[in-house]
């Protein structure tokens, strides 16, 4: 047998319940064996599974369904914030706008810069490409996905400070 076996209170629960493979129940009586203290823990356990069973079962009253559906329906609408009159919406506006035009402007210049467009200025800056990194970091698309993923990741903070603003705002109200 395996010295190393250490009984927890879940293996001794799975084993009330019938739920061990035979190599864990040969583990669990034979540590039960040396374990006094775990067989009564066992025997209170199963005398209280024994107590459980013998409840008889209780259906809920009638309408019992309507009456939590009702309540909780009276509650939503209760805890639903109360609209605003438009006071504070240009600033969701205003940063939807701002990030719009922070993703766009670069996806134009990438069609621009890449239609052959000689009047538009091109940036100068080079990584230096002697290696994979550099070469990689100086892939157009890759800068373009990096840009929009600081972009996203500024609209997920804004987001955030909102949602929790928002949420201050109705524990106050």
């Amino acid at each position: 047998m395996d010295n190393h076996f250490l009984l927890t209170d879940d293996h001794l629960w799975d084993f009330a319940d019938g739920l061990l493979s035979a190599e864990e129940n040969l583990r669990v009586e034979a540590y039960l064996r040396q374990h006094p203290e775990w067989q009564a823990k066992l025997d209170a356990l199963l005398a209280e599974k024994r107590a459980w069973a013998s409840l008889p079962p209780e259906s809920p009253n009638a309408g019992f369904a309507d009456r939590v559906m009702a309540a909780w329906t009276t509650e939503q609408l209760q805890t639903r914030p109360k609209t605003s009159s438009g006071k504070s919406d240009w600033i969701v506006f205003a940063v939807a706008g701002a990030f719009g035009l922070l993703i766009l402007l670069p996806l134009i210049a990438l069609v621009v810069t890449a239609a052959g467009s000689p009047g538009l200025p091109t940036s100068d800056i080079q990584l230096p490409d002697t290696d994979l990194i550099g070469q990689t970091l100086n892939q157009p698309g890759l800068q373009l996905a990096a840009f929009l993923g600081l972009a996203f990741g500024l609209l997920m903070l804004v987001d955030k400070y909102l949602h929790q603003r928002r949420m201050l705002h109705q524990m106050t109200a």
